[in-house]
């Protein structure tokens, strides 16, 4: 088994969002409502997605939302620019994808969501912000969302960005056949691609360096119903994001 990597003994802290960022994030939040309304997803369609009460293997029985002023401010802190591209692995409803494309001038922010169900929500949340004008034009061109899982083939684009957020038991499974691809495709810019898992620490694999981990407040796990009651009574904890860099070779 991979030993996982040697991580500092305290996070660092995150800064911050810059006040023209936490504005525009502010205007965003009174935005989702309306765009994507209540969660709200029945175990029925879970187990008509999956074949399952609950998730795939080595996925999380229960939905959960980061906090979006928490992901801004490590996708700030980072300064992402216009020569770099977002992907969230385990994107569900895509708020967080919608996030990078508004609070950072990113040329694409992509989503690659596992459920056809959460996809579908996602891209009708795109457009009714878009529609609403919350997104200006070029915030609504940067958004892709994908279906899909990471193990299977993706877009050459998306596999050519340079930062990836990954958020789930199951991203982290999907990222050992993902990385392979990444090593074979270096950046324009020659640096090496950065890598956020929230939660966990990865294996040890040629290429990926342990650079430091930031605590972030906001995990919310909203209720939801099902015959055991998964998740049930909604509640929020802090979360720890590890980043990494890998090289491609």
């Amino acid at each position: 088994r991979p030993r996982a990597h040697a991580e500092p003994a305290a996070p660092g802290r995150l800064p911050p969002l810059p006040e023209r960022a936490a504005q525009r994030l502010e205007r965003l939040q009174a935005a989702l409502p309306l765009s994507h309304g209540a969660w709200d997803e029945p175990w029925e369609v879970r187990k008509a997605e999956y074949g399952s009460l609950f998730w795939p293997r080595d996925c999380s029985p229960a939905y959960g939302e980061l906090d979006r002023e928490g992901i801004g401010r490590l996708l700030c802190a980072a300064s992402l620019g216009p020569e770099d591209s977002f992907v969230d692995v385990g994107s569900g409803l895509g708020k967080l994808v919608i996030v990078a494309a508004v609070l950072t001038s990113v040329r694409t922010a992509w989503g690659v969501e596992l459920s056809p169900s959460r996809h579908q929500k996602a891209v009708r949340g795109v457009d009714r912000l878009c529609e609403a004008g919350a997104m200006d034009s070029a915030e609504c061109g940067r958004v892709r969302l994908v279906q899909g899982d990471c193990a299977d083939s993706l877009p050459e684009e998306l596999l050519g960005a340079s930062h990836f957020l990954l958020t789930m038991k199951r991203s982290h499974k999907s990222m050992r056949h993902l990385r392979d691809a990444l090593r074979d495709r270096p950046l324009a810019t020659h640096r090496p691609r950065v890598i956020w898992s929230v939660a966990h620490n990865l294996p040890h694999c040629r290429g990926l360096r342990y650079r430091q981990r930031f605590e972030v407040e906001g995990f919310y796990r909203p209720p939801q119903r099902g015959p055991r009651s998964v998740g049930a009574g909604g509640h929020t904890k802090n979360f720890v994001v590890h980043e990494y860099t890998l090289e491609a070779t």
